[in-house]
């Protein structure tokens, strides 16, 4: 059994106490902050998708997050869909693909702006051609390979549902992404 240790931090609001709580947690404490008043940065932050069966959940410490979940559909209309979602230039080089390149760059680019668009707390109506894309790394973000002892940039890509496409954005510095895996089925 292992056993975690708590603190009572009253007054973990005010100016000295989002310090201490801070500290605490970075510590390994878990903390109940009891006060008249609600703290004024979040100590969590979390963002939620879904598609289809699944979601997809993401939780960070200190820093806004967003996550997108999309099922490929490969009956979509691309090409309509392409005008709206991608800038002059993401839409030049995705015409430059082969059709199969097309499809996965269409929901890569899809995923990564959803993310960055939740991360930042705007919503898909948000001008998407705008949301920033560097084509040049784009391709090197998706590790497919499961290492997770390397640090991630963002967007970051992973495909560990078949046939969904999945982006993480934190609003932060590079950081190792864990994953768990539910099944919740009897």
């Amino acid at each position: 059994m292992v056993v975690t240790a708590g603190v009572v931090v009253t007054g973990g609001s005010g100016k000295a106490g989002k310090w201490i709580v801070r500290e605490l947690l970075d510590h390994g404490y878990d903390v109940l902050n009891i006060d008249t008043r609600l703290p004024e940065e979040k100590l969590l932050h979390f963002n939620i998708s879904h598609s289809r069966n699944y979601a997809l959940y993401a939780v960070t410490r200190h820093y806004e997050v967003g996550v997108d979940l999309e099922y490929i559909d490969k009956n979509l209309d691309f090409k309509n869909m392409s005008s709206v979602l991608f800038s002059q230039p993401e839409l030049k080089h995705w015409k430059n693909l082969s059709p199969d390149n097309q499809v996965n760059f269409f929901f890569k680019a899809w995923v990564a702006k959803e993310a960055f668009l939740k991360a930042i707390g705007k919503g898909w109506l948000y001008e998407e051609r705008q949301v920033p894309l560097n084509l040049s790394s784009f391709h090197k973000q998706d590790l497919r390979d499961g290492n997770l002892n390397s640090y991630v940039t963002y967007p970051y890509f992973f495909n560990i549902i078949p046939d969904f496409a999945s982006g993480l954005y934190v609003k932060g510095p590079s950081m190792k992404v864990l994953f768990y895996h539910y099944n919740l089925k009897k």
